[in-house]
């Protein structure tokens, strides 16, 4: 017998025996890993930019500055008075916004307590005689308070003075406050009273 052929019949026979009863260890398959899912990133929350703000106020000029004072206190039939006809009436009158929502606040309260009408005095002036037959406005030392001088009313006597603080909001020249009879804050149109109807009481 050739040696080839020996080696062929040994190994058929090896594994003839190698299939038999014999338990054969089968390999054991390690499960892949399972992948873990990337953290979802959380977004980042954008600010939702806010409204521009109004353009700010300038200080008015000596020539706006009058000319506010005399819409304020205009001249009919050849009387000067207010240019409101009261709290509600106020389209005429040159306001700027923050002034505006003052009154609209003390007509307000006006509604609420005197749902019938409780009389008052003007919202400007704060008393009741009016109108006046002369008028003078000037400037103060600072071109943007104007100065009312109203007298030949025989209910009050003398001259009554007003002083109004004059801003350009918007391109517009508008009274931002009136004081009454004194060129102090304290008598202008700020009441701090929550149900105040109108500014202080004049000095």
């Amino acid at each position: 017998m050739s040696r080839c052929v020996l080696i062929t019949a040994l190994a058929m026979v090896m594994v003839a025996c190698g299939s038999g009863g014999a338990t054969s260890s089968s390999a054991t398959v390690t499960p892949a890993a399972t992948a873990t899912p990337a953290a979802t990133p959380t977004p980042v929350a954008t600010a939702t930019p806010a409204a521009a703000p109004p353009p700010a106020a300038s200080t008015a000029t000596a020539s706006q500055s009058t000319a506010v004072a005399e819409a304020l206190f205009p001249i009919a039939n050849g009387q000067y008075g207010e240019c409101d006809q009261g709290l509600d009436q106020t389209s005429n009158c040159p306001f700027d916004t923050r002034l505006s929502q003052q009154i609209a606040l003390y007509a307000t309260n006006y509604h609420r307590l005197c749902p019938s009408g409780c009389g008052g005095a003007y919202l400007l002036l704060r008393q009741q005689c009016g109108p006046f037959p002369q008028e003078h406005v000037s400037v103060a030392t600072n071109p943007a308070i104007a100065i009312v001088a109203l007298n030949g009313n025989t209910c009050l006597g003398g001259t009554w003075t007003m002083y109004v603080s004059v801003v350009v909001e918007q391109g517009r020249p508008l009274a931002d406050d009136v004081y009454c009879q004194a060129d102090d804050s304290k008598y202008g149109m700020y009441n701090p009273d929550p149900n105040a109807t109108s500014g202080l009481p004049c000095a």
